[in-house]
């Protein structure tokens, strides 16, 4: 599947391209969004806002990496890679599936309602108690 003709200028911007997302997506995620939602909304609308981006970030994230990584093994023959770089393919799969695999989890397991223990289960109920009573006071 590898090829040993030098890459094309499409192939070496859709390359660029891959990794300024995935680059520039972790910096806007970690720095610039997380800080200003945590300085600006409260603890539940962030946490649930966060819930949405997370598992599209890695979503997107894990792709990045693995188209990234495809377009690098079909433009570098597997015989020519010395150890270090194989093992770093390597892990850079099994990373990509591993991300996968856990978001798909974890997602199905925040929408079956299991993640949710009994005492934030309390927490909440004490919560819409609160809120109510205080909908009542006023």
């Amino acid at each position: 599947m590898s090829t040993d003709e030098e890459p094309t200028v499409t192939v070496k911007r859709l390359q660029l391209l891959l990794l300024a997302t995935y680059w520039g997506m972790q910096i806007w995620v970690t720095f610039i969004s997380s800080f200003v939602m945590d300085n600006h909304l409260n603890r539940h609308t962030y946490g649930f806002i966060q819930s949405r981006l997370v598992p599209f970030y890695l979503h997107l994230g894990s792709a990045c990496a693995f188209f990234n990584l495809a377009i690098y093994a079909v433009y570098h023959p597997s015989d020519t890679l010395d150890d270090r770089e194989a093992f770093q393919v390597c892990v850079c799969v099994c990373v990509c599936v591993c991300v996968t695999f856990c978001i798909k989890k974890t997602t199905l397991l925040e929408h079956s309602g299991f993640v949710r223990s009994r005492k934030s289960w309390k927490s909440h109920v004490i919560l819409k108690m609160v809120i109510s009573w205080q909908g009542k006071v006023m």
